[in-house]
C-alpha cells in the first residue's frame, strides 16, 4: 500500500509493473482520497482522450473517470485514447482506472468536474456528456468544458440530446463563457461550455442530461473569384468601434469595410472581438453578358453562390448577377424544384432567401418586376431587358433554399411574361412596377395552368385605369379551349369585382398606354377548385356500379337459395284443419285402387305409441282407447268425392279414404263401427 502521494505515481506504478504478473486482461484502479476542497488534476499530453457512450475501446484500453458527490459516487464518463480531451480534473475524491499521470491541486476547483480539449484543425466532430449520462447529472451541480484552438479558426457547439429536469429551486443553466460572481455570464466568443443543475424534483422523472459536439471551422478564408467583386461591410448598429475585417497577410490591420475586385486574391479573417454571423454582411455583384446570339448557348445554368461566399459565416448576404443578353434574345429565368412566390404589401415573405427582379435598358430606364421567394406557383419569368437578380439571405439561411437557374431564349412579343402552375392555395400576382404602374406602352401576359378535372376562379382585388394620351390599355382573358369566349376590358372599362369562372389553363394578357394621368396596375388573386360536374359523374359512376353489385348479389343469393330448396328432401306435415287428402301421382301406383292395399292399415300398437306418455303422467292403467277396426264394407271404382280443399294439385291427382272407428259404450261395454269423424278418447276422469 502507498500512503504517500507524492510519491504514488513513480514508486507505485514501477512497483506494480515490475510485478511478474500473467499476461492477462489487468485493471489498475487508483483510488485518490483527497478533502473536498482539494482538487485531482489528470493529464493526457500523448494524443489526448476522446469520451465514449461505452464500456469498451477498439484498442480495449479504457479509462473510467469517477468522482463523489454527497458520498455517492458520479460517473464522468468512459474515455478512450487518442482523442482531443488533454486535462480532467476532479473536486475531491477520484477514482481512477488504469493508470496515467495525475497530480493535486492545491487550490479547489470550486466545480465537479472541468474538462480541458484542444483543437488542432477541422475535422470530424468530437461529442462530449455530462455526468451520469443518461442517467442525470447530480443536483445543484457545475461542470465546464474549456477549448482551445488556433487563433485562425473558430470552434462551433452544436446541442445533439438533452433532457431537463423539473426544478424545486433554481434553474437549469447552459451557457458560454465562467460564472461571475456566481452569475451566469453569457459570452459568444469564449470557449467554454457550462451547465448547472438545480435542486431537482424526486417525485418527477425528468433528469438534467446533455449531450453535444464541438467542431473547428476555419475563421480565414480565401478568395479568389474571376467576375466576381466583393464588398465586406460591418453593420453601423452594432454598437462597437473596434474594426472586425481583417485581410492578410498582415491580419493585425482591421477594418469596417473591405472591397475585392473581380480577380483579387485574399484571405479574409474576422476579428475575435465581433460575431461575424451578425455583425458583418457581404455584398457580391457577377456579370453575365452575351454580346452575339450565336454565343449565347447559356442553358438551364444554375445561378448559386460561390463556394467562398456560401461558406462564409455570415447570415446577410446580398449577391446580384447582371444579366445581359443581346438583341433577339429573351432572358429566362427558372425555377423547377421550388418554384416562386410574389411577396406583396401586407403580404410579404417571411422566408430567409428572397429574390427581387429589375430590368433595365439602354436608355437607363428600369423597372421593377417584383420580389419573390421559394415555395409558390410561378415556375418561369421571362424577359426582354437585361435583368439583375438579386438574392438576399437573412439568419438562419441554407444553400438548399436557392433554386434558380439561367437561359437564353428566342425573343418573345411581351416584355414580361409569367408561367404559373396552380396548386389548391391561393395565388397573388401583381403587375409589373407594382402600384408604381406599369412601364409606359409595355406588355405582360401571364399563362396560368389549370389542373384537370378544375377550374379556376379569377378575382381582380385592386384595380386602377389611367386615362391615355396615346395609345389604349387593355385587360383580356383568353381561355385556351374550343368554343370559349375571350373577354376584353380597356380603360374606359371598369373590372369586374365578382370572381371569374374559367375552365381550363388560361392567358391573362394586360397591356399599357402613354397615361395623360393615372397609373395601371392590378393585383389578381385566382384560386383553382374541383370541377362540380366532373365530381357529379364520378359520385354518379360510383352510386351505379354500387347498385349493380348490389343487383348481382340479390341475384346470386335468390338463385342458390332456389337450388337448395330443389335439392330438399320433402317433408310430410299432418294440418288438422285442412282436408286430408294426400297428393299423389298415377304412375307411382302400378296398379288401380282396387287392386292394391295402400288405403289399409296394419294393426296400430297404441300401446306403443301412448306407453310412454301414459307412464310420464304416473296413471296406475292404461285407459281404454279406441281400437281400429279394418273397413269390410263395399268399395267402388270411384273415391268418394272430398269436400273443398286449398291443396293445388287436381282430383285426378290424389285419393282419399273415409275413416272408420269403433266406439265402445261404456255403460254396455258392447262396441259399434261409424264412417265417420273419430274424436278419441284417451281417458275418463269419471
Amino acid at each position: 500500500m502507498c500512503t504517500n502521494p507524492q510519491k504514488l505515481q513513480t514508486d507505485c506504478l514501477l512497483l506494480l509493473l515490475q510485478l511478474k504478473l500473467p499476461k492477462l486482461n489487468r485493471t489498475y484502479t487508483w483510488d485518490i482520497n483527497v478533502p473536498i476542497n482539494v482538487g485531482v488534476e489528470m493529464s493526457f499530453p500523448r494524443g489526448g482522450l476522446t469520451q465514449v457512450n461505452s464500456d469498451v475501446c477498439l484498442d480495449s484500453v479504457t479509462y473510467t473517470i469517477k468522482g463523489f458527490v454527497r458520498l455517492r459516487d458520479v460517473h464522468i464518463g468512459n474515455f478512450c485514447r487518442n482523442g482531443t480531451i488533454s486535462k480532467v480534473k476532479i473536486q475531491g475524491k477520484t477514482l481512477l482506472t488504469n493508470p496515467h499521470k495525475w497530480s493535486l491541486c492545491s487550490l479547489s476547483i470550486a466545480e465537479l468536474c472541468i474538462v480541458e480539449a484542444v483543437l488542432l484543425k477541422p475535422g470530424s466532430p468530437v461529442y462530449f456528456m455530462t455526468p451520469n449520462w443518461p442517467q442525470g447529472f447530480p443536483d445543484d451541480e457545475l461542470m465546464s468544458w474549456k477549448f482551445t484552438f488556433p487563433d485562425d479558426f473558430k470552434a462551433n457547439v452544436t446541442l445533439e440530446n438533452y433532457t431537463y429536469p423539473q426544478c424545486v429551486k433554481r434553474t437549469v443553466d447552459v451557457y458560454f463563457g465562467p460564472p461571475v460572481m456566481g452569475k451566469m455570464k453569457k459570452l459568444w466568443k469564449n470557449a467554454v461550455v457550462s451547465v448547472q443543475n438545480c435542486e431537482v424534483d424526486k417525485t418527477k422523472n425528468e433528469v438534467l442530461t446533455l449531450r453535444f459536439k464541438a467542431e473547428l471551422l476555419s475563421n480565414r478564408y480565401e478568395f479568389d473569384m474571376e467576375n466576381v467583386s466583393v464588398t465586406f461591410k460591418q453593420k453601423s448598429d452594432i454598437g462597437s468601434e473596434q474594426p472586425c475585417i481583417c485581410s492578410s497577410p498582415d491580419s493585425s490591420k482591421c477594418n469596417s469595410e473591405l472591397q475585392l475586385k473581380p480577380g483579387e486574391q485574399a484571405n479574409i479573417t474576422f476579428h475575435t472581438n465581433c460575431n461575424s454571423v451578425k455583425d458583418i454582411k457581404v455584398e457580391a455583384t457577377k456579370n453575365i453578358s452575351c454580346t452575339e446570339l450565336e454565343m449565347c448557348q447559356v442553358k438551364n445554368m444554375s445561378l448559386s453562390l460561390p463556394s467562398a461566399l456560401a461558406n462564409l459565416p455570415v447570415d446577410q448576404q446580398i449577391f446580384k448577377w447582371v444579366l445581359n443578353a443581346p438583341h433577339g434574345t429573351t432572358i429566362e429565368l427558372v425555377s423547377n424544384r421550388l418554384k416562386l412566390k410574389q411577396s406583396l404589401p401586407g403580404r410579404t415573405c417571411t422566408t430567409n432567401v428572397m429574390y427581387h427582379i429589375s430590368t433595365f435598358c439602354k436608355d437607363h430606364s428600369n423597372s421593377i418586376v417584383g420580389t419573390f421567394c421559394p415555395s409558390g406557383a410561378i415556375e418561369k419569368i421571362q424577359m426582354i431587358d437585361s435583368v439583375e437578380l438579386e438574392v438576399r439571405t437573412s439568419s438562419g439561411w441554407k444553400i438548399g433554399d436557392l433554386d434558380i437557374s439561367l437561359s437564353f431564349v428566342p425573343a418573345i412579343t411581351e416584355n414580361y411574361i409569367f408561367y404559373v402552375v396552380s396548386d389548391d392555395s391561393p395565388v397573388y400576382l401583381l403587375t409589373p412596377n407594382g402600384e408604381l404602374g406599369m412601364p409606359h406602352q409595355g406588355t405582360a401576359s401571364w399563362n396560368i395552368v389549370v389542373p384537370a378535372d378544375h377550374k379556376a376562379e379569377l378575382t381582380f382585388v385592386s384595380s386602377s385605369m389611367p386615362e391615355c394620351e396615346i395609345g389604349h390599355t387593355s385587360v383580356t382573358i383568353i381561355e385556351q379551349m374550343e368554343h370559349t369566349d375571350t373577354s376584353t376590358w380597356r380603360e374606359t372599362d371598369t373590372l369586374p369585382t365578382n370572381p371569374v369562372n374559367l375552365l381550363g389553363t388560361f392567358w391573362v394578357n394586360v397591356s399599357n398606354c402613354v397615361p395623360e394621368r393615372g397609373r395601371h396596375s392590378f393585383l389578381l388573386i385566382f384560386n383553382t377548385l374541383a370541377d362540380i360536374t366532373q365530381i357529379i359523374i364520378i359520385v354518379a359512376a360510383v352510386i351505379g356500379g354500387l347498385a349493380l353489385l348490389t343487383i348481382i348479389f340479390v341475384v346470386v343469393c335468390c338463385v342458390k337459395r332456389r337450388k337448395r330448396r330443389q335439392h330438399q328432401t320433402p317433408v310430410g306435415i299432418y294440418n288438422p284443419g285442412v282436408n286430408a287428402n294426400v297428393p299423389g301421382r298415377r304412375w307411382k301406383f302400378g296398379k288401380g285402387r282396387k287392386d292394391n292395399d295402400s288405403h289399409i292399415y296394419a294393426v296400430i300398437d297404441e300401446n306403443q305409441i301412448y306407453g310412454p306418455r301414459f307412464n310420464t303422467l304416473r296413471m296406475d292403467s292404461i285407459p281404454e282407447v279406441d281400437v281400429y277396426q279394418p273397413f269390410t264394407g263395399p268399395m267402388g271404382d270411384i273415391a268418394p268425392t272430398p269436400p273443398a280443399r286449398r291443396s293445388r294439385p287436381g282430383p285426378e291427382d290424389s285419393f282419399s279414404f273415409p275413416l272408420t272407428c269403433t266406439h265402445r259404450n261404456i255403460e254396455t261395454g258392447v262396441g259399434y263401427s261409424a264412417p265417420r269423424a273419430c274424436s278419441t278418447i284417451l281417458y275418463d276422469h269419471g
